[in-house]
C-alpha cells in the first residue's frame, strides 16, 4: 500500500499503524467512560493519548523510518470526522504538533527533562491551534482565560503525568521494534 508497509522496518511500520488507530479510539473512549471524572463543573479534562504517542515518535526518531506526516494527518483527519463530524483542528493541527515536536528535538537535549518540555510545548502548540480554530468555526469554547483555566490546564496536567507513566514503556517498544 503505497510503499508504508514494506521494506526496511517492515514491522515496526504495521505495529505503528495499528497502535496509531487503537489509540485514536482509545481516547475517545477512554473520555465517555471516565466523563463523569474528567468533566466535573465547569472543567473539561482530554486525555491526549494519541498526541503522546505522536510526540514520543518523533522524539525517538521514529520519523526517520516512517512517514509521520502522513499518518497524523490521516489520524487527524479521523479524529475530526469521528469525533466531530468536520474536518478541522486536529487535521491540521496534529501535523503542526508533529512539525513542532521535530523542531524542538534538534534544540533541546536528549535529556528526560528535555523531553517532558517538548511534550509539554507540543500538547500547548495542538491545544492553542484547536482552541483558534475553534474559535474561526464559530464554536462556543468561551474566552481564552476560562479555556486556560477550565480546559488546557488540566489536560496538560493530566497529559503530562500519562506521558511521564508511558515514557519507559514506550521507549522500550520503540527500541524492540526498531531492532526487528
Amino acid at each position: 500500500m503505497f510503499g508504508f508497509f514494506n521494506g526496511y522496518h517492515a514491522k515496526l511500520k504495521w505495529i505503528f499503524a495499528i497502535i496509531t488507530f487503537f489509540l485514536l479510539f482509545f481516547d475517545g473512549a477512554l473520555f465517555a467512560n471516565m466523563a463523569g471524572i474528567l468533566t466535573r463543573g465547569q472543567y473539561h479534562i482530554m486525555p491526549m493519548l494519541l498526541v503522546i504517542w505522536f510526540v514520543y515518535a518523533v522524539l525517538f526518531e521514529l520519523d526517520l523510518d516512517l512517514p509521520i506526516y502522513f499518518w497524523a494527518c490521516l489520524a487527524g483527519l479521523i479524529f475530526d470526522i469521528f469525533y466531530f463530524g468536520v474536518i478541522g483542528g486536529f487535521t491540521v493541527g496534529l501535523p503542526i504538533m508533529v512539525w513542532v515536536s521535530k523542531q524542538l528535538r534538534y534544540y533541546l537535549s536528549d535529556s528526560v527533562v528535555s523531553l517532558f518540555m517538548i511534550i509539554i510545548l507540543s500538547i500547548t502548540v495542538l491545544q492553542i491551534f484547536t482552541y483558534i480554530a475553534a474559535l474561526i468555526a464559530g464554536l462556543d469554547v468561551g474566552n481564552a482565560a476560562d479555556y486556560v483555566v477550565h480546559t488546557f490546564a488540566p489536560s496538560l496536567a493530566l497529559n503530562v503525568v500519562i506521558a511521564i507513566i508511558l515514557y519507559l514503556p514506550i521507549r522500550q517498544l520503540f527500541r524492540k521494534l526498531k531492532e526487528i
